[in-house]
C-alpha cells in the first residue's frame, strides 16, 4: 500500500484504519469498539457510513474476510471483523499499513451523528409502505439511493415516480414504483433468499428479513399453512419488496434508534385482496397491530395496510404521544387516494431526545442449546468460532439432562444481524440437533475505552457510565501487557486504576 489515495479515503477514514491497525495483534478475530474523540484531530464523532466504507475497502483488498456492524445506541461503533489469516512468517495485512501513509493534516469536520435519533409516526390518516417511503424521501432520502438499492435486489427494469402532490391543501411526497407485468407470486422462501443474497448492509438486511418473517408468520397462522409455503401475492410484488427494503435502508441512513407512533385510525367496509374480499383492516394488518392503540373512523377504505403495520411492528414502535425531543426534520408521505375531507398523509418527525436514557436499550438474540454428547475439547474452538461469527457473549453451564446424563447448556448473546452465521456455526461446529432462538431487550451501561496516566506510562482502561455516574474498570490485556513489561504483579497494575 504505497499510496492511500488509491483507496479514495478521507483523512477521517484513514484515522479509523490506523485505529484498527493498532488493535490487530495477529488476532484471528476482533471485536472492536471505536470510541469517538480519541484523536485531537477528530472534531466530531465519525459516522457509521465512514466505518462501513473503510471496512468494505479492507474486504475488497483481501485484508479482512468477515465483518458485522450491529446497531449501537451509545453513539460508539462496534465492529466484528476477521482479518485474513497470514501465511507462516508473514505479517498480518492490517499491520503492513505504514504510519506515513496516514495523512497528518487536520481532519475535516464530519457531520455529527447523535447518540440517539428518534422517529415519531403521526398516523392521522393511517400508514402504508409507500406513504412511509414517501415521508423518508421528504426528509431527504435521495431517489438515486433507492435506484442503487433496488439494483442490488435484482428487481430488473423498474421505474420510480416521485412527485410532490396535494392532499386537501397539504403537500407531501408520493412514491410509486412500476415494474413489468406478470411478476411471479413469490413465497416467503423466495423472498428470504432474494434479500439474503443481496449486497445489503447487515442492519438493512436484518430489518428487511424481520419484516417479511413477521408477515409470513401472520399469514401462516391466518391461512393454516407452513411459513415457508406462504405466498405473499400482492405482498410479494415488486412494490412491497421496494417499500420494505427501502424503509429498512432509510432507518439506517437516518440513524433511527427508537420509534413512536400516534393511535392508528381504522377505515370501514370491505377491501379487495388476492384471497377475495376481506374485512377492513386486513386480518394480517390487525394481527400485526396488537399492542398498539387503535380507533375507528367513518373514512372508507384501507387506512393501515399490512406493510404499514409490519413496519411499525418490526421497528418496535411505542404507541404514545410524541416524546420530548429536539425536532430536526419533518417529512410528509402521501397516500395514493384522496380521502373525503381528510388529508391522506403520513407525517414523520425526526429528532434527538431531550432526556437521553441512563443506559443502552437494544434488541439482541439469545441462542441456547443443550448438549450431552460432545467431546469437551471441542468447546474452545466452538467458542472461538461463535465470537468470530459476531457473538457478544458465549456461556457454558453444567446441567443434568435426561437419563441423568451430565450435559452443557450453551448460551449465545448476539446482535440480530449475526443470526444466520451463528446458527451455521452451532450446527456445523457442535453436535447439537436444535437451537432455541429468542429476541430480547438488553439494557447495558454506556462504555468505551480511554487512556489514563500511570507511573509506568499510559494505560488503556474501560469506562462505564450509567445515569450520569462513571466507573473506571481494568482492561485485562492492557494490564497484563504493562505488568509483563514492567516486571510487576498484575494486581499492582489493577491497584493503580483504583487510585484514579
Amino acid at each position: 500500500m504505497s499510496n492511500p489515495k488509491q483507496y479514495d479515503l478521507t483523512p477521517g477514514e484513514w484515522f479509523i484504519l490506523s485505529y484498527l491497525k493498532d488493535l490487530a495483534e495477529e488476532q484471528e478475530s476482533m471485536r472492536v469498539l471505536l470510541p469517538p474523540g480519541e484523536d485531537p484531530r477528530m472534531e466530531k464523532n465519525y459516522t457509521r457510513r465512514q466505518v462501513r466504507r473503510i471496512l468494505h475497502v479492507l474486504k475488497e483488498k483481501k485484508i479482512i474476510e468477515q465483518l458485522i456492524m450491529p446497531r449501537s445506541r451509545s453513539g460508539r461503533i462496534e465492529v466484528f471483523l476477521q482479518p485474513v489469516k497470514p501465511k507462516a512468517g508473514e505479517t498480518p495485512a492490517l499491520q503492513k499499513i505504514n504510519e506515513e501513509e496516514i495523512p497528518k493534516f487536520p481532519v475535516p469536520k464530519i457531520d455529527d451523528t447523535s447518540l440517539e435519533h428518534w422517529a415519531f409516526f403521526d398516523c392521522f390518516s393511517g400508514i402504508s409502505g409507500d406513504m412511509t417511503l414517501g415521508a423518508f424521501l421528504d426528509l431527504g432520502l435521495a431517489v438515486s439511493e433507492l435506484e442503487s438499492l433496488f439494483q442490488l435486489l435484482g428487481l430488473g427494469e423498474v421505474r420510480l415516480e416521485v412527485q410532490r402532490v396535494s392532499r386537501q391543501h397539504l403537500s407531501g411526497t408520493h412514491f410509486k414504483i412500476t415494474a413489468p407485468q406478470h411478476q411471479p407470486h413469490r413465497t416467503y422462501g423466495h423472498i428470504r433468499e432474494l434479500v439474503s443474497q443481496a449486497e445489503l448492509s447487515p442492519r438493512v438486511k436484518d430489518l428487511s428479513l424481520k419484516m417479511f418473517r413477521l408477515l409470513a408468520e401472520v399469514e401462516a397462522r391466518i391461512h393454516s399453512q407452513p411459513v415457508e409455503e406462504v405466498h405473499f401475492h400482492e405482498l410479494g410484488a415488486v412494490d412491497t419488496l421496494a417499500d420494505v427494503v427501502g424503509v429498512a435502508y432509510a432507518v439506517e441512513k437516518f440513524s433511527i434508534t427508537r420509534v413512536f407512533c400516534s393511535p392508528l385510525p381504522l377505515g370501514w367496509g370491505m377491501i379487495a385482496a388476492a384471497h377475495g374480499r376481506l374485512p377492513n383492516p386486513a386480518p394480517a394488518a390487525l394481527e400485526l397491530l396488537q399492542g398498539l392503540s387503535l380507533y375507528g373512523t367513518d373514512l372508507p377504505g384501507e387506512l393501515v395496510t399490512p406493510t404499514g403495520a409490519v413496519i411499525l411492528k418490526a421497528l418496535e414502535a411505542q404507541s404514545e404521544p410524541c416524546p420530548p425531543l429536539r425536532l430536526e426534520k419533518i417529512g410528509y408521505g402521501a397516500g395514493s387516494r384522496d380521502l373525503p375531507g381528510h388529508p391522506n398523509l403520513l407525517r414523520l418527525y425526526l429528532g434527538e431526545p431531550l432526556a437521553p436514557a441512563p443506559g443502552l436499550k437494544e434488541r439482541v438474540l439469545v441462542l441456547e442449546t443443550h448438549i450431552d454428547d460432545m467431546n469437551p475439547e471441542l468447546y474452545e474452538p466452538l467458542m472461538a468460532a461463535l465470537f468470530a461469527a459476531g457473538a457478544l457473549d458465549v456461556a457454558l453451564a453444567p446441567i443434568q439432562m435426561k437419563k441423568n446424563r451430565p450435559g452443557v447448556r450453551l448460551t449465545v448473546v448476539a446482535p440480530l444481524a449475526a443470526r444466520e452465521g451463528l446458527l451455521e456455526r452451532l450446527f456445523l461446529d457442535s453436535t447439537t440437533l436444535g437451537v432455541r432462538v429468542q429476541e430480547m431487550d438488553r439494557v447495558a451501561a454506556h462504555r468505551w475505552q480511554e487512556s489514563i496516566d500511570t507511573p509506568y506510562g499510559p494505560l488503556r482502561v474501560k469506562i462505564m457510565e450509567y445515569g450520569g455516574r462513571r466507573r473506571i474498570l481494568p482492561e485485562y490485556e492492557a494490564c497484563r501487557e504493562m505488568a509483563e513489561k514492567q516486571g510487576v504483579p498484575i494486581i499492582e497494575v489493577y491497584r493503580l486504576i483504583e487510585k484514579v
